[in-house]
């Protein structure tokens, strides 16, 4: 099977790409085994971009299952469901515990969509994932416009001291307290 995407704009790869394997995939009727997919501007002869898929429908892929395995390809597709559109592409890649993930526009993005990220990558429980750093950038920039690293122990929930410790701790502290009171009133 052949797909021709066309857009009047250039038409991010790694997104369409996850995009029409999370379709495929999760289609139990689907008898594709391969696919090849072009991608070009209209009124352009030639694709940019060529790329062929293997599809494997004989064992269901769970998506969630595989971003939880650190699995970038993923991991993204995870992402742009959560961001529903278009106007961004989402690059990530893994350096040792920490996931990096840029937000591509041709808008500058408001950090917001930082607490958002982290929210649904925390969520995800990734394996080693103990960092996330994200930023976001215009297209045709070198640099981020601004840049947010989190830090997954830092938003886990907080350990509860037992009473039991406290409770003996203070009770201690009172017997003390006891002791040099009853000394006073014998030197008196």
């Amino acid at each position: 099977m052949e797909i021709l995407l066309e857009s009047e704009n250039v038409l991010g790869k790694r997104k369409c790409l996850a995009l029409i394997k999370k379709i495929l995939t999760e289609s139990q009727e689907s008898k594709i085994d391969s696919i090849k997919v072009y991608g070009r501007k209209k009124q352009e002869h030639f694709p940019e971009w060529t790329t062929e898929l293997t599809i494997s429908n004989k064992v269901t892929v769970n998506i969630t299952e595989l971003a939880q395995k650190r699995n970038i390809e993923s991991i993204i597709a995870v992402l742009y469901g959560d961001l529903n559109t278009n106007a961004i592409d989402v690059k990530a890649s893994w350096k040792d515990d920490c996931l990096r993930i840029t937000l591509v526009s041709e808008k500058e993005l408001s950090p917001k969509f930082a607490s958002t990220i982290k929210n649904k990558i925390f969520d995800l429980d990734i394996e080693n994932c103990k960092k996330i750093r994200i930023c976001s950038q215009l297209t045709n920039d070198d640099f981020p416009d601004w840049l947010e690293e989190f830090n997954k122990e830092k938003f886990q929930s907080p350990e509860i001291t037992r009473p039991s410790v406290a409770i003996s701790s203070t009770a201690s502290k009172l017997a003390l307290l006891n002791k040099e009171m009853l000394k006073q009133l014998l030197i008196l």
